[in-house]
């Protein structure tokens, strides 16, 4: 009988140390590999994607310094104007569309990637940082936070706008806000000054002529035009501190959790004998 539960136990201790150094391996090839990259998607044929800029900016600071050496002084002492459309260039030439959501895979983060099986919000890059570090496709949500944080440095006042299947950001300068489309790589100008969702959802010939360059034009004009459920907020849940807190938190303990699994194993196996 004893020999049985000595039995049963080096079977659990083996496998709890198996799976300990699988998952340490598995997060370390996720970190130091193109393992951990998510799907990235070929760039549309008018997008202005520069796979160099993509190179030299694996995270936020990286791409607001790229941002920076394009301008002739320091980006806060710009007129805000001047300043969002260098922001928004190269936040568009960042990123290409990506079919689905940037996500975690098992190696880039098995910890949420295992929680986004019950809620798949947790597999999503909201990690600026992450979404930089390991690819270059995202959905319009993922560009336009991008930018937002970018607007952040530059102490511009920014937000996300929801839409009816779509996202943008706009920034507040002159008394107004004015909408970025990073994702569409649109602008709206009028009169040779960019306006906000709300002046251009109001304006259906405005609207086509601003998306009439870009595929399914009248799509893009009917979620314009159509404010009824559309919604504004400050990122809300994406940029809440908990729920940033929570995604840095996982990335040491993607490690930490396995190591430990190991290594309290074998510690216990010497303490029963």
């Amino acid at each position: 009988m004893k020999s049985f539960r000595v039995y049963r136990w080096n079977i659990l201790r083996i496998s709890l140390i198996s799976i300990g150094v699988s998952l340490l391996g598995i997060a370390s090839l996720g970190h130091w590999t193109s393992l951990g990259n998510y799907r990235n998607t070929p760039p549309r044929s008018w997008e202005c994607f520069d796979p160099d800029l993509v190179k030299k900016t694996p995270d936020l600071n990286s791409l607001y310094a790229e941002a920076q050496a394009r301008s002739q002084r320091p980006l806060e002492q710009l007129k805000r104007h001047d300043a969002m459309q260098i922001l928004y260039e190269i936040t568009a030439c960042r990123f290409t569309h990506g079919d689905r959501n940037a996500e975690h895979t098992l190696f880039s983060n098995w910890i949420l990637w295992s929680m986004g099986i019950i809620n798949p919000n947790f597999k999503i890059h909201y990690n600026v940082d992450h979404l930089l570090k390991y690819g270059h496709s995202g959905f319009c949500s993922q560009v336009s936070f991008v930018l937002i944080k970018l607007a952040d440095k530059a102490k511009i006042p920014a937000r996300l706008v929801h839409l009816n299947g779509h996202v943008v950001m706009e920034a507040w300068y002159k008394d107004d806000w004015h909408k970025y489309d990073a994702d569409m790589e649109v602008v709206p100008i009028n009169h040779g000054q960019t306006v906000s969702l709300e002046t251009l959802s109001r304006d259906k010939t405005l609207t086509f002529e601003t998306y009439k360059f870009r595929p399914e034009t009248e799509r893009w004009v009917n979620t314009v035009v159509t404010r009824i459920d559309n919604f504004a907020d400050r990122v809300g849940r994406i940029n809440s501190a908990s729920f940033l807190q929570l995604l840095k938190i996982t990335e040491f303990l993607k490690f930490l959790l396995p190591l430990f699994l190991a290594i309290g194993s074998l510690r216990m196996y010497r303490f029963k004998h």
